[in-house]
């Protein structure tokens, strides 16, 4: 496929050249924060799930624990993240909506 072709039939192509490069930055920044809020609760509980094995000498049975509730903190930690951008983009709507003008004449 020649490389003319490949961006006249590519729609992201277009998309990503007609925005500027800070959107492209934010998206970006937006994308790596989702997925820092899946890791982060996920390694840090698979830190002290082997740290509870090695200590209390049980070692399945505390990475599972911890792990278990790192995913569980994880997916809190997305619904969170959802839930604001809800609420972000209600205010956003609710402030740019003009009221509506009484009809002339009633």
């Amino acid at each position: 496929m020649s490389s003319s072709r490949y961006i006249r039939e590519n729609p992201h192509y277009h998309r990503a050249s007609r925005e500027s490069p800070l959107k492209i930055v934010i998206e970006a920044l937006r994308q790596s924060n989702v997925a820092f809020r899946i890791l982060t609760p996920l390694l840090v509980s698979l830190t002290l799930g082997i740290a509870c094995d090695t200590v209390f000498n049980v070692p399945p049975f505390g990475t599972v624990l911890f792990l278990f509730l790192g995913t569980l903190a994880s997916f809190y930690s997305i619904y969170k993240l959802i839930q604001d951008h809800r609420h972000a983009a209600h205010q956003h709507k609710s402030r740019n909506t003009l009221p509506r003008r009484p009809a002339i004449g009633h």
